[in-house]
């Protein structure tokens, strides 16, 4: 789930805030590439692994950020009615 944004098209490297911008805008705009991820979180525990040195300035927390709010969206989804409830039980039983 690297996405190439290490470098510009010049080769100058391009700040943090710009990388993280661009890959979480690059996976928001295919949350197709979050589908593994989020079967397996489904399935139990998942770790991520960088070679970062610092875990926070890397690709990883977008990672867990967006895979953690897709599940939840998902589950939002999941609680909404696909059709009209049947809501005979609640009339007289005359009624039925």
């Amino acid at each position: 789930m690297h996405l190439n944004y290490a470098v510009s098209i010049d080769r100058k490297k391009i700040s943090q805030s710009l990388f993280l911008e661009r890959y979480r805008r690059e996976l928001k705009a295919c949350p197709d590439k979050l589908l593994p991820l989020m079967r397996f979180a489904r399935a139990g525990r998942v770790t991520l692994l960088t070679a970062a040195r610092e875990i926070e300035d890397s690709h990883l927390p977008v990672i867990k950020e967006l895979v953690l709010s897709a599940l939840e969206e998902e589950d939002a989804s999941d609680r909404e009615f696909c059709s009209s409830p049947c809501l005979a039980h609640t009339l007289p039983t005359s009624q039925r």
